[in-house]
């Protein structure tokens, strides 16, 4: 929300009675464009327009703030396979960013296209990135490219099943294509309506 002073995330308990106030208030440099919580629990990402900052939840400190690069401008940030790795996401390409080297962190892989959409398997091992036309599944383990996949109809959409190898894709000519990530084959093509 925006106060006199800029903007603020106020950060609530669930159930909690709205008359007892925000658990936290936490000063933003500018609008929040993305959110992400560590799987333990330990750790608040906030992404703007102008730094990434990562909150130790314990004591409401920011313990590590990057500033946004002006060629890309991140509009999506994802903690991926534990508290040191952030997957960034621009118009232009994929960042995926080793924070323990340093106060800012080390790329490891940049994936340079357009971006359509994202998804990461339940474990974040796997993370799929489409196109146009294209997916490319990325390793991020290897920090490298494993599988990619091209369709015949513009991309809308893609999200990885609950067994986190099939990945569906939703595309603009109301079709929807499984495709099965560790064998590598397109297995059917939906058409809905």
């Amino acid at each position: 929300r925006s106060d006199s002073d800029g903007e603020v995330l106020e950060v609530w308990k669930l159930g909690q009675d709205m008359a007892a106030g925000p658990l936290k208030r936490i000063r933003l440099s500018t609008y929040l464009s993305d959110i992400d919580v560590t799987p333990d629990g330990k750790y608040l990402m906030t992404l703007t327009a102008k730094d990434i900052q990562i909150w130790d939840l314990a004591n409401w400190r920011c313990i590590r703030k990057i500033d946004q690069d002006d060629r890309y401008h991140y509009s999506y940030a994802k903690f991926v396979t534990d508290n040191n790795h952030l997957l960034l996401v621009s118009l232009y390409g994929i960042d995926y960013v080793d924070l323990s080297y340093n106060n800012h962190g080390v790329l490891l892989g940049h994936y340079n296209s357009a971006i359509g959409s994202i998804a990461a398997n339940k474990d974040d091992s796997r993370i799929a990135v489409s196109s146009c036309r294209d997916i490319v599944i990325w390793d991020t383990s290897s920090k490298s490219i494993v599988g990619s996949y091209k369709i015949d109809h513009t991309i809308v959409n893609v999200a990885y099943f609950q067994d986190g190898i099939n990945l569906l894709v939703s595309t603009g000519t109301n079709t929807l294509t499984k495709i099965n990530t560790q064998v590598g084959t397109i297995e059917s093509v939906y058409e809905h309506g």
